[in-house]
Formats: C-alpha cells, structure tokens, sequence
C-alpha cells in the first residue's frame, strides 16, 4: 500500500495568452516590450535584465530562449502579468 505521498502531484495553470503569428524581431514600439524566456527562469532583452517597472501597463511580447523549457516561459508570463502588464502575448 502506498503512502499519501507516493504519488506526484498534478498541477493545472491556465494563462490568458495571445499567439502572434509573425516574428518579432525588435521591440516594435513604445507600447510594446519584448522579452527573452531564458533557461532557468531568467528573462532579458539583448542579455541585459528587464525592468519590472517597464513591463506595467505595455503589451509584453515573451519568446522562448534557445534552451528554454515550458517552465521558464511560464514564469516569463507570470512575472510580467504580476508587474502589470495589459496585455501578454507569445513569438515564435
């Protein structure tokens, strides 16, 4: 018999999230921030941090990092909607 802790605990997430459908390559304007989900939960831009205060209130664009696993994106997401940003959408 097993005990309470025998088996791994399922978690389910669900994020509001719009897919853009073409490549962003810069930051498009001044509405709009684009960030890195790095490996091990990091996030930058052009491999320098990015402010909290300058995700509040402009649409952050998150694109996932060469090495970077589902977790890293979801933490990306989750730090922006947390410093206010309006809006959080995914590249490619």
């Amino acid at each position: 018999m097993f005990g309470p802790f025998a088996y791994p605990y399922a978690h389910r997430l669900t994020i509001d999230a719009q897919i853009i459908d073409k490549r962003v390559d810069a930051v498009p304007g001044q509405d709009t921030v684009l960030v890195f989900a790095g490996r091990h939960e990091t996030i930058h831009f052009e491999d320098r941090p990015v402010p909290l205060s300058r995700m509040r209130g402009h649409v952050v664009i998150v694109r996932a990092d060469s090495g970077a696993v589902v977790q890293d994106v979801v933490h990306a997401i989750d730090v922006a909607l947390g410093a206010g940003a309006r809006t959080v959408g995914l590249s490619r």
